[in-house]
């Protein structure tokens, strides 16, 4: 399945003192290989002054945030120590300890799925009783 596309367009009416924001994703329905449609989703947003001053607070900090994660990972590249066989000893462990991990997981993704599944199978029978025999399924 093909990575959703994401269009945004921002309006500014100087009038009403309002910013507007269109987010438009559309993402292809497949099925097996053959693509048998495209869902579009639009969300229309509409902010006041009030409103525009946070979100351009909120991006500043989140970008402050985010330049700050970056220096601090750049600086734990330099911190890296040699490989001994200690740690490659210990790494033997962890990677024990993670594929327990990996386990314990999947079980619980499958539970997931399995309710997941039920949900679908209750959309699929609702979806056949409303079309009844309108349309050969």
């Amino acid at each position: 399945m093909m990575e959703p596309k994401t269009e945004t367009e921002v309006t500014y009416d100087d009038r009403r003192k309002e910013m507007v924001q269109i987010i438009k994703t559309t993402q292809e329905i497949k099925v097996g290989e053959e693509t048998v449609g495209d869902a579009v989703t639009e969300r229309k947003s509409v902010f006041k002054e009030k409103g525009i001053r946070k979100i351009l607070s909120d991006l500043s900090d989140q970008r402050t945030k985010f330049e700050q994660a970056i220096k601090q990972l750049k600086e734990g590249l330099k911190e890296v120590p040699e490989m001994t066989k200690e740690l490659e000893e210990l790494e033997k462990k962890i990677q024990a300890i993670n594929s327990f991990n990996k386990s314990k997981r999947l079980q619980s993704q499958i539970e997931v799925n399995e309710t997941d599944l039920k949900d679908v199978n209750k959309d699929i029978r609702e979806i056949k009783d409303t079309i009844g025999s309108r349309l050969k399924l």
